[in-house]
């Protein structure tokens, strides 16, 4: 028999664990994924919450409408009309931009916004004054489309409005 203790034989070694850095590549896959993940949602979050207030413009606009469509009364439409172009401007230029602008210092504001003279012209000049008397006389539909207009404008280029036909929306 041989002896064992002539042959230069080494113990046995087990090898050694697989080390926790670097990862492999599995786990650097996995990673980057979720990174994409994350920002992908991140910024479809951000472009919604940038949207809300585009949306929730359009939404009000088409509720005073269709609130007109139902009692007809001028004076409370023009009334709703002249509060949201306050409130749409507002919201896009600022407090101080818009609310110490009265008569035609104000249709001129919304002249620039719509890039237009429809205000300061057209239907829209009775926006200066009309929502403070008690009869007024102009047309419903076009001070509507008018401003819807403005709002699809202010609010983004990608929206369009929608247009009244026979007093339906």
């Amino acid at each position: 028999m041989a002896d064992f203790n002539a042959l230069s034989l080494r113990d046995i070694h087990l090898p050694e664990g697989a080390s926790w850095w670097p990862p492999a590549p599995a786990w650097w896959l996995l990673l980057a994924g979720m990174i994409i993940v994350v920002t992908v949602a991140g910024l479809l979050w951000r472009g919604y919450r940038r949207r809300h207030w585009q949306r929730v413009a359009l939404r009000e606009l088409r509720t005073i409408w269709r609130s007109y469509r139902h009692h007809q009364d001028g004076v409370v439409l023009l009334r709703a009309l002249s509060r949201f172009c306050r409130r749409l401007m507002v919201l896009r230029y600022g407090y101080s931009a818009v609310t110490s602008r009265s008569g035609e210092a104000w249709l001129q504001s919304l002249d620039r916004a719509l890039g237009s003279d429809d205000f300061s012209q057209g239907a829209g000049r009775i926006l200066a004054y009309g929502p403070f008397r008690t009869e007024v006389s102009y047309s419903a539909p076009k001070l509507y489309r008018l401003v819807e207009r403005l709002t699809c404008k202010v609010v983004g280029a990608g929206v369009e409005p929608k247009v009244v036909t026979k007093g339906r929306l």
